[in-house]
């Protein structure tokens, strides 16, 4: 945007056009997020004894948390937890992948 057609904007014009621009910045984030997860599930596949769904490897906040299931594992209790119910809990989610 030059200069020129900054200075002609409205006030609301630059709010929406910041807004737009931050719009763009999650949606990048986004990608690479979503990029991660499916490099991560393609090197689990082979390790698991049914088929992964991206899903399976991670969970995403900007994804649909409509199930209680999927807000309990994306709490982060690790503070309050145990070493050893840390270690129960991966071995839990190793055998739900099909891992162990």
């Amino acid at each position: 945007m030059s200069l020129d057609d900054f200075m002609s904007c409205a006030p609301t014009e630059i709010a929406a056009i910041h807004e737009q621009w931050l719009n763009d910045g999650i949606a990048r984030e986004h990608a690479q997020w979503e990029r991660a997860r499916m490099m991560c599930m393609c090197m689990l596949q082979p390790y698991a004894k049914s088929t992964l769904s991206p899903r399976d490897v991670m969970v995403f906040p900007w994804e649909n948390k409509g199930d209680d299931e999927i807000k309990a594992n994306n709490t982060n209790t690790s503070d309050q937890l145990t070493r050893a119910e840390i270690l129960a809990r991966f071995e839990e989610a190793k055998e739900a992948a099909g891992l162990k």
